[in-house]
């Protein structure tokens, strides 16, 4: 809560301090509502047992999206691996000696109509098709065998992991030229590193307190040429460029406070929530996904559900 709370105010500080315009800002404060009610959400949800209205509701409303709906392919893929990390947690039974009635056959139908939707959804972006395969495996792994390292490794192998990710891409945004291997392709281009660089020197022209909400816009060239490519495709340099340093250590602190969320509930629990909510700040880096309420509002329910605070695991001794 304090994480968001700070975020919002140096976002509306930014705004008073460059004069932007209220719209400028509207996907900065959205991200933090979705994700506050997101996990709001999937605490009351922790406290339920789920049937399988909701799942199935989740894979048709999936389903529509994937089938009708103009969705940015690969914001539908961040949800899909949310949807698959839903559908792990709700598989894991509830453990001995707590409340609960048996689940029924169709709510075993309504978790594989939900990991489905899932797959398909993923499917649709190669950034996020390339870390599904070990995410699915990892939730396999927790479901089946109920089992997954301590917290505090597990959190800070996948922190450690995003810091390596944004070190890598203000890496790359500040070669002088694109290297023609990440070329060959249509996620890493030369088109995106031209909005890296722009966002880099924007950045680098206001360390500090960045250029203020929108100024990226009106700073690249090439954002102003296309409405696909008005965003700098990457969360780390979109905030460094328009909210410098300060709005990236609150943005990194946002993406701390959601592990630790993650963190406060049973190990397997713990483990999937924290792959799920490391993949999605992996995949931003490369990307701008966090500008999508229903892909935050997925990943803090997520967050929600897998963080009910708990006093002892099961197989932890004392």
């Amino acid at each position: 809560m304090l994480a968001l709370a700070a975020w919002v105010g140096w976002v509306l500080c930014s705004m008073l301090w460059a004069g932007a315009a209220f719209g400028a800002l509207l996907p900065y404060l959205s991200f933090p509502a979705a994700l506050l009610g997101g996990v709001l959400a999937g605490r009351w949800l922790s406290q339920r047992e789920t049937g399988p209205v909701l799942p199935a509701a989740l894979a048709g409303a999936a389903g529509i999206v994937l089938l009708a709906i103009p969705f940015y392919a690969n914001a539908q893929a961040a949800w899909g691996l949310q949807l698959l990390a839903w559908a792990g947690l709700l598989a894991l039974r509830v453990p001995e000696g707590e409340p609960g009635p048996p689940r029924s056959r169709w709510s075993g139908v309504a978790l594989g109509m939900l990991a489905l939707a899932g797959v398909l959804l993923v499917s649709r972006a190669q950034a996020t098709s390339v870390l599904v395969v070990p995410f699915a495996l990892l939730v396999l792994a927790a479901v089946a065998v109920k089992y997954a390292p301590q917290r505090l490794p597990v959190g800070l192998l996948g922190l450690g992991t995003v810091g390596a990710a944004a070190v890598t891409i203000i890496s790359l945004a500040s070669l002088p030229a694109w290297p023609e291997a990440l070329n060959s392709g249509r996620g890493l281009s030369s088109t995106r590193h031209r909005l890296w660089a722009d966002a880099l020197g924007l950045w680098q022209a206001n360390p500090v307190t960045g250029a203020g909400p929108g100024a990226f816009l009106t700073h690249s060239e090439i954002a102003a040429s296309n409405p696909m490519l008005e965003r700098a495709h990457s969360s780390i340099l979109q905030v460094g460029a328009e909210f410098g340093s300060i709005g990236v250590i609150l943005f990194l602190g946002i993406l701390v406070a959601g592990a630790a969320v993650a963190l406060q509930g049973r190990k397997p629990a713990a483990l999937i929530a924290v792959a799920a909510w490391c993949a999605l700040a992996i995949h931003s880096m490369i990307d701008h996904l966090y500008e999508y309420p229903l892909v935050v509002l997925t990943a803090g329910i997520v967050l929600g559900v897998a963080g009910r605070r708990v006093e002892r695991d099961p197989d932890e001794p004392g």
